[in-house]
């Protein structure tokens, strides 16, 4: 007998960005400079993302207060440069 998986659910970045409360241009953002680690699928031109990588994501980043263990803030290439002087 042969059990066949089911494929995973696909989201587009607009179903994305409206989960999130983002703007699709935002997840763009994140997916060039890796702001946040959120996984995302290449097909040809488009991008998706699946359903339990989204799940997950909005699961790590949940806090119960300010003070939960944030990740550290990313910091840019200028902003290096400055604080050296």
């Amino acid at each position: 007998m042969t059990m066949v998986s089911t494929p995973p659910q696909l989201l587009t970045q607009e179903q994305v960005a409206q989960r999130l409360g983002v703007k699709p241009a935002t997840l763009q953002i994140w997916r060039v400079t890796g702001r946040y680690r959120l996984p995302f699928v290449k097909c040809g031109r488009l991008v998706r993302y699946r359903e339990e990588d989204v799940c997950a994501f909005i699961e790590n980043r949940t806090r119960e207060h300010t003070s939960s263990d944030a990740p550290p803030p990313v910091r840019r290439i200028n902003e290096r440069k400055n604080s050296h002087g």
